[in-house]
């Protein structure tokens, strides 16, 4: 519970489909999901809201299974510096996209082994309420 208000999983993996997902904001922001776009040539899904903001990361197989125990977690930043940031891995970077404000890392040429991601554009990104997320 923070500031008398429960938060709610900012992770989900659903075993079924093999399926993960990455909620970005906080549950106190309210969007409506306009696009999904692909992060460079990643496996990596994101949803785009009216503010032109990542709202959410879909993530398949492999990934997906790396979320899975971590599912359920409601806060999933930490504070880096500027940034706010969330690993899977603390493996080396070989490859970085920026996409709408958001630097996503991963540890292979081909974009397959997904590290995590940084926030760094904060006229987009509320970084007060994001900080509501902050382990």
């Amino acid at each position: 519970i923070w500031g008398g208000k429960r938060l709610e999983s900012r992770i989900t993996f659903d075993t079924e489909a093999k399926a993960g997902y990455i909620y970005l904001l906080a549950d106190s922001e309210t969007y409506t999901i306009q696009a999904t776009e692909d992060v460079g040539d990643s496996p990596l899904l994101v949803d785009i809201d009216e503010h032109d903001r990542i709202v959410g990361i879909e993530c398949f197989g492999e990934i997906a299974q790396r979320l899975s125990p971590i599912a359920g977690e409601e806060k999933i930043y930490h504070e880096n510096g500027e940034t706010l940031s969330f690993r899977l891995s603390g493996q080396a970077v070989k490859k970085h996209y920026l996409l709408k404000g958001i630097q996503f890392y991963f540890a292979d040429e081909q974009s397959k082994y997904f590290i995590g991601f940084d926030i760094i554009d904060f006229h987009k990104y509320k970084k007060q309420i994001l900080k509501s997320m902050v382990k």
